[in-house]
Protein backbone atom coordinates (compact mmCIF):
# COMPACT_ATOMS: atom_id res chain seq x y z
CA UNK A 1 0.00 0.00 0.00
CA UNK A 2 1.34 3.45 -1.38
CA UNK A 3 2.28 5.94 1.63
CA UNK A 4 -0.39 9.21 2.45
CA UNK A 5 2.62 11.47 1.12
CA UNK A 6 2.83 9.49 -2.37
CA UNK A 7 -1.44 9.95 -3.21
CA UNK A 8 -1.32 13.22 -1.69
CA UNK A 9 0.10 16.47 -4.12
CA UNK A 10 2.41 18.63 -3.65
CA UNK A 11 -0.40 21.31 -3.12
CA UNK A 12 -1.13 19.75 0.54
CA UNK A 13 1.78 21.45 2.10
CA UNK A 14 -0.14 24.73 1.17
CA UNK A 15 -2.94 23.72 3.46
CA UNK A 16 -3.22 25.63 6.47
CA UNK A 17 -1.94 23.90 9.76
CA UNK A 18 -5.13 24.54 11.34
CA UNK A 19 -7.53 22.75 9.17
CA UNK A 20 -6.76 19.22 10.52
CA UNK A 21 -6.87 20.82 13.76
CA UNK A 22 -10.01 22.10 13.26
CA UNK A 23 -11.69 19.22 12.09
CA UNK A 24 -10.45 17.16 15.03
CA UNK A 25 -12.01 19.82 17.47
CA UNK A 26 -14.49 18.35 19.83
CA UNK A 27 -16.36 21.80 20.21
CA UNK A 28 -18.89 22.55 17.21
CA UNK A 29 -21.45 20.74 15.09
CA UNK A 30 -19.32 17.83 13.08
CA UNK A 31 -21.40 18.56 9.87
CA UNK A 32 -20.31 21.78 10.34
CA UNK A 33 -16.60 20.93 10.78
CA UNK A 34 -16.68 18.53 7.71
CA UNK A 35 -17.94 21.34 5.62
CA UNK A 36 -15.40 24.06 6.88
CA UNK A 37 -12.87 21.52 5.55
CA UNK A 38 -14.45 20.59 2.15
CA UNK A 39 -14.37 24.08 1.45
CA UNK A 40 -11.01 24.81 3.21
CA UNK A 41 -9.51 21.98 1.05
CA UNK A 42 -11.82 21.36 -1.80
CA UNK A 43 -8.88 22.63 -4.34
CA UNK A 44 -6.58 20.35 -3.06
CA UNK A 45 -9.48 17.29 -2.68
CA UNK A 46 -10.34 17.24 -6.45
CA UNK A 47 -6.38 17.35 -7.50
CA UNK A 48 -6.10 13.84 -5.59
CA UNK A 49 -5.99 10.43 -7.14
CA UNK A 50 -8.40 7.95 -6.52
CA UNK A 51 -6.25 6.72 -3.35
CA UNK A 52 -5.08 10.15 -1.77
CA UNK A 53 -9.05 11.00 -2.18
CA UNK A 54 -9.86 7.42 -0.14
CA UNK A 55 -7.14 8.88 2.24
CA UNK A 56 -8.83 12.17 2.42
CA UNK A 57 -12.27 10.35 3.34
CA UNK A 58 -10.74 8.35 5.90
CA UNK A 59 -9.37 10.60 8.05
CA UNK A 60 -12.36 13.22 7.65
CA UNK A 61 -14.29 10.43 9.23
CA UNK A 62 -11.70 9.38 11.79
CA UNK A 63 -10.93 13.02 12.48
CA UNK A 64 -14.50 14.35 12.56
CA UNK A 65 -16.68 11.05 14.46
CA UNK A 66 -14.12 9.50 16.43
CA UNK A 67 -16.35 6.93 17.08
CA UNK A 68 -13.40 4.55 18.39
CA UNK A 69 -12.92 6.96 21.16
CA UNK A 70 -16.32 7.76 22.72
CA UNK A 71 -17.70 6.82 25.73
CA UNK A 72 -20.11 4.84 23.77
CA UNK A 73 -19.94 1.59 22.39
CA UNK A 74 -21.24 2.22 19.01
CA UNK A 75 -22.53 -0.62 16.71
CA UNK A 76 -21.41 -0.61 13.00
CA UNK A 77 -25.04 0.34 12.40
CA UNK A 78 -24.92 3.22 15.02
CA UNK A 79 -22.38 4.94 13.13
CA UNK A 80 -23.54 4.29 9.72
CA UNK A 81 -26.96 5.72 11.09
CA UNK A 82 -25.04 8.87 12.38
CA UNK A 83 -23.53 9.33 8.95
CA UNK A 84 -26.35 8.86 7.26
CA UNK A 85 -28.72 11.21 8.89
CA UNK A 86 -25.73 13.71 8.56
CA UNK A 87 -24.96 13.27 4.60
CA UNK A 88 -28.80 13.35 4.00
CA UNK A 89 -29.10 16.57 6.47
CA UNK A 90 -25.83 18.00 4.39
CA UNK A 91 -26.56 16.98 0.68
CA UNK A 92 -29.97 19.85 0.75
CA UNK A 93 -28.08 22.35 1.45
CA UNK A 94 -24.61 22.15 -0.01
CA UNK A 95 -24.53 19.73 -2.91
CA UNK A 96 -20.46 19.61 -3.40
CA UNK A 97 -19.99 18.51 0.38
CA UNK A 98 -22.88 15.95 0.10
CA UNK A 99 -21.00 14.39 -2.67
CA UNK A 100 -17.63 14.30 -0.32
CA UNK A 101 -20.15 13.04 2.60
CA UNK A 102 -21.72 10.77 0.57
CA UNK A 103 -18.50 9.12 -0.21
CA UNK A 104 -17.31 9.65 2.99
CA UNK A 105 -20.26 7.26 3.93
CA UNK A 106 -19.14 4.53 1.23
CA UNK A 107 -15.43 4.82 2.24
CA UNK A 108 -16.41 4.21 6.12
CA UNK A 109 -18.71 1.04 5.22
CA UNK A 110 -16.08 -0.13 2.91
CA UNK A 111 -13.20 -0.53 5.51
CA UNK A 112 -16.30 -2.08 7.94
CA UNK A 113 -16.92 -4.64 5.35
CA UNK A 114 -12.97 -5.30 5.43
CA UNK A 115 -12.68 -5.72 9.42
CA UNK A 116 -15.61 -7.96 9.62
CA UNK A 117 -14.16 -10.09 6.71
CA UNK A 118 -17.16 -9.42 4.35
CA UNK A 119 -17.16 -10.75 0.66
CA UNK A 120 -14.33 -9.06 -0.95
CA UNK A 121 -16.06 -8.54 -4.35
CA UNK A 122 -19.09 -6.27 -2.61
CA UNK A 123 -16.40 -4.52 -0.86
CA UNK A 124 -14.71 -3.63 -3.87
CA UNK A 125 -17.78 -2.90 -5.25
CA UNK A 126 -18.35 0.40 -3.18
CA UNK A 127 -15.49 1.64 -4.96
CA UNK A 128 -17.71 2.45 -7.82
CA UNK A 129 -19.80 4.47 -5.66
CA UNK A 130 -17.05 6.43 -4.09
CA UNK A 131 -15.44 7.20 -7.96
CA UNK A 132 -18.74 8.18 -8.97
CA UNK A 133 -19.38 10.43 -5.70
CA UNK A 134 -15.44 11.49 -6.25
CA UNK A 135 -16.13 12.57 -10.05
CA UNK A 136 -19.28 14.66 -9.13
CA UNK A 137 -17.39 16.43 -6.20
CA UNK A 138 -14.61 17.25 -9.01
CA UNK A 139 -17.25 18.50 -11.68
CA UNK A 140 -18.96 20.58 -9.00
CA UNK A 141 -16.13 22.16 -7.56
CA UNK A 142 -15.67 25.72 -8.60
Amino acid sequence: MSSPRSVVPDTYSDMHPTTLQELKQDDGDVKTRITNFVNDCGDIIKELNFEGFKKFLQITSQYAYKFKFTEQNHSLADCMTIMIRDYNEIKETNRLVGYYYNAMVFEFLQRSLQLINANQEQIDNLDTKIIENFNLFKENQE
